[in-house]
């Protein structure tokens, strides 16, 4: 299997994404660490990762206390021994003009997506380090590379997370380590389950479809992958050519 003998930790894997990711790992061989914020969404994460064989420990941890990521770091590598995968998805959303932004709403944005990261890869980078082996993808956004009215905060924050972990992909080229981003477009989330279908018509991308959660999952297990020990400091962007 692709993933198989190898834990991975999934931040914000309680719906959407996060979730997907988690079970496709978990079907290519990975037990997972599940976290987020919501007890018993991470209960239905952890039941589906069971479902395809494969053990879950959840840990509910808000990514932007950097003493609670710690400590859910030390949990993991507790339940399992190691981490080898750090997928970073956690983060909130929001839709604000420039001009009634907050410093405030931009500050929550950023504490959110780019410290959020930060404390992760913080946490876990040493482990890595000492065991010569890793894969950290942080899950952007394609809104970082082209920019999305009433979104600057977000842009913003997403377009962090790539320069963050490019930096830090040339840091730890030689640990054994790659780290890269995948920038999903519209995907089918819970965030869409309300949004006008006009205006979900108005957004649907060359490809003629809004992408599915799993369809950036697949994304993720690449980078993942053996078949990509090669490749670090990428951003790699499925929004089905709307960029």
């Amino acid at each position: 299997m692709r993933l198989g003998g190898k834990v991975a930790l999934v931040t914000g894997a309680g719906s959407g994404i996060g979730r997907a990711i988690a079970v496709l790992m978990a079907r290519a061989g990975a037990d997972i660490v599940v976290n987020g914020r919501d007890a018993d969404k991470l209960d239905e994460t952890s039941r589906l990762v069971a479902a395809e064989g494969r053990l879950a420990f959840a840990v509910s941890a808000d990514v932007t206390d950097q003493a609670a990521v710690e400590s859910m770091i030390e949990c993991a590598i507790s339940r399992f021994g190691k981490i080898d995968i750090l997928v970073h998805n956690a983060g909130i959303s929001g839709v604000q003009s420039f001009h009634d932004m907050t410093a405030a709403t931009f500050d929550a944005m950023v504490k959110n997506h780019l410290y959020g990261l930060f404390h992760t890869c913080r946490a876990v980078v040493p482990h890595m380090k000492a065991r010569q082996y890793g894969r950290i993808i942080a899950v952007s956004s394609a809104s970082a590379l082209k920019g999305d009215a009433m979104l600057v905060h977000y842009d913003a924050a997403k377009a962090g997370q790539i320069g963050l972990i490019r930096g830090l992909a040339r840091e730890l080229i030689t640990d054994g380590i790659t780290a890269n981003v995948v920038a999903p477009g519209l995907t089918m989330t819970p965030i869409l389950a309300n949004v006008n279908e006009d205006i979900i018509k108005a957004y649907t991308p060359p490809i003629g479809f809004i992408a599915d959660p799993e369809d950036q999952a697949h994304a993720v297990v690449y980078f993942a992958s053996d078949e990509a020990r090669y490749v670090t400091g990428q951003v790699l962007v499925p929004d089905g050519g709307a960029t």
